[in-house]
């Protein structure tokens, strides 16, 4: 009980800040915003998606119209370069502006971006959930993470706005958790044929039932935005940590089999659509969007050579992961970014006095390496992204923030479970010691977000 109150207060202190986030944000000043905006109008207003086109990305324009703010008299309607983007966000987004048509562009963008808001809270229960089912004993950890993610401020202004990664999170969170799943369950070395039916083993790792649900899961994803193909890579991980323990069981390549087809089966009306509007080798529409978007930096034309590129690539990662707002153009004063840094470097370093401590099962690792390749095939992506545009954008790293977060609060811990031991003659002390540090670190984000939307993000993104 004490566990779930916890865990209820930070999201509603999540909803608090992010609807804080949704409303005083300058309107168009979340990346990619009118994209996303007009995105969801096409369906709305003429019930046909939108195709991307040459003319929708105007690298001059844009640049003009983020340096005055985007002004009254500037219309966003020609930005529409995310109209290449799977459709499921903007079909579940289009009934609000529908239901809002009538209304101001203030108040339709306004019920858009608590739209996203509210979808981050699915993400937070979903990384309570994943943590929960890594570390049930802990519940340091399973606070600790969910009030990470709920409080990362670009992460807040973010979701604060219209775009389709809130969803895309929550879809990634929930397969990740299916997996995670499907790894601590137990197995069995027996053939299937030596076994009555397979009804007769419906909570091991082979439960059909688990497989079917990750399938859909990956299907719906496919329809929401390439960055939960990530998934396909964690399936494939999932599988060879099962086989070398499940190895005679022919239901496991079966299973595995029977989720990838029921995936395709589900994206594979949008890709057949995207193969007949863009070509028979683009069913992902990204040819068709990096052609159009061709005015967009470059990192071989800003830097010399990819490690020329590197110390800048990895400092705006780093500051735009925790906030470097509008569209990129609102830094935060550098003494922030010392803090940050050193909370970050304090946290993985306690990743060795965490391991040093903890006693963890096999399913436990299995289940903290996906964790960690989670990670990995997030950042690699970014990466890969940037070796043709520069995308030096943390935001791009919140697909995986769940595992960054609990990531985070295992180093945290790993140093108060030290500082217990420290204090073993003063038990009383040494208990309290790490919800003194879930409300300190509780406090100084909530003070972080606030001051980064009311002294740097209203002040330098209004119209002037």
């Amino acid at each position: 009980m004490r566990l779930r109150f916890a865990v209820y207060i930070v999201v509603w202190l999540y909803i608090a800040l992010a609807m804080l986030y949704a409303l005083n944000t300058p309107r168009w000043q979340v990346p990619d915003e009118p994209a996303h905006y007009n995105y969801i109008r096409t369906i709305a207003e003429q019930a046909a998606f939108p195709v991307l086109q040459f003319g929708d990305y105007d690298q001059q324009y844009l640049d003009a119209i983020k340096a005055r703010h985007f002004p009254a008299d500037m219309s966003i309607d020609t930005i529409r370069y995310e109209s290449h983007q799977p459709p499921l966000y903007y079909l579940l987004a289009a009934p609000l502006y529908k239901m809002s048509e009538h209304a101001t562009t203030d108040s339709r963008l306004l019920a858009l971006r608590l739209f996203s808001s509210l979808l981050g809270t699915l993400l937070l229960a979903l990384v309570f959930r994943i943590a929960y089912e890594i570390f049930p004993t802990e519940p340091f950890i399973i606070i600790f993470a969910t009030a990470f993610a709920a409080f990362v401020p670009q992460h807040l202004a973010m979701m604060g706005g219209v775009d389709n990664d809130a969803l895309a999170e929550v879809v990634l969170a929930g397969i990740a958790l299916g997996l995670l799943r499907i790894l601590a369950a137990p197995h069995t070395n027996q053939p299937v044929t030596a076994l009555p039916s397979e009804a007769a083993v419906p909570e091991t790792n082979l439960d059909r039932r688990r497989w079917l649900v990750l399938g859909i899961l990956m299907g719906i994803g496919f329809i929401t935005k390439s960055t939960t193909y990530v998934s396909v890579g964690l399936l494939l991980v999932t599988f060879v940590l099962l086989w070398h323990e499940t190895r005679h069981v022919i239901s496991l390549p079966r299973r595995v089999f029977e989720a990838g087809m029921l995936s395709l089966l589900i994206g594979s009306p949008w890709f057949a659509r995207d193969a007949t509007t863009y070509g028979a080798t683009d069913i992902l529409g990204l040819a068709r969007h990096n052609a159009v978007v061709a005015g967009q930096p470059q990192t071989l034309q800003l830097f010399p050579s990819y490690l020329a590129a590197l110390p800048d690539f990895v400092q705006t990662l780093f500051r735009s992961f925790w906030g470097q707002f509008g569209w990129m153009g609102v830094i935060l004063d550098s003494r922030i970014y010392v803090l940050l840094f050193a909370f970050s470097v304090f946290a993985l370093l306690g990743l060795v006095p965490f391991f040093v401590q903890a006693r963890l099962t096999r399913a436990q690792i299995r289940q903290l390496f996906l964790l960690l390749t989670w990670i990995a095939f997030v950042l690699l992506s970014t990466i890969a992204y940037s070796l043709d545009f520069y995308q030096a954008q943390g935001r791009y790293l919140f697909p995986a923030l769940g595992a960054i977060a609990i990531v985070m609060a295992m180093g945290v811990r790993g140093w108060l479970a030290a500082g217990e031991v420290l204090l073993a003659r003063a038990p009383t002390l040494g208990h309290s010691l790490p919800w003194v540090g879930l409300l300190t670190f509780g406090f100084a984000a909530i003070v972080l977000d606030l001051v980064c939307l009311y002294r740097f993000i209203v002040p330098q993104l209004v119209v002037r």
